[in-house]
């Protein structure tokens, strides 16, 4: 029984996370990666912006090999701990997470924004290990 119930309450979790991508709007950084943000997170995709250059060199460095695919990666940023948590299906009380070839940062950065490029780090160096051992990607 208890696994029917833990069944039934992620298959809703699923379903509210893929609601939400299907009625949020973000604004847009052409680039690769792409970065994606709530309007009122622009502050939090400028910074993010200007310290990915040296994060993905440094996540390659750490690793001793470039990332695979960046047109992939995308990085989202909210401007509600409710939309983070909705969208990237984690806790709201995380500053970021990051599942298959998305990032997600939350707001509650901006109490700890000097942990800003390290967190986007640590969450880079996820999507990095998925690439080589192949969690993301369908069989060809």
């Amino acid at each position: 029984m208890k696994t029917y119930f833990l069944v039934l309450a992620l298959t809703l979790l699923q379903g509210c996370t893929v609601y939400a991508r299907s009625t949020y709007v973000f604004e847009k950084n052409e680039g690769i990666p792409t970065v994606l943000y709530d309007l009122e997170a622009i502050d939090l995709a400028e910074k993010v912006q200007s310290s990915l250059a040296s994060s993905i060199s440094s996540i390659a460095r750490q690793q001793y090999t470039e990332f695979k695919d960046l047109d992939e990666l995308k990085i989202y940023l909210f401007s509600t701990k409710e939309r983070y948590s909705n969208l990237s299906g984690s806790t709201p009380k995380a500053r970021g997470s990051a599942i298959k070839d998305e990032i997600y940062i939350s707001p509650i950065i901006r109490e700890r924004i000097e942990t800003l490029e390290s967190i986007l780090v640590h969450e880079l160096s996820h999507i990095h290990i998925r690439q080589y051992i192949n969690l993301n990607r369908h069989p060809s």
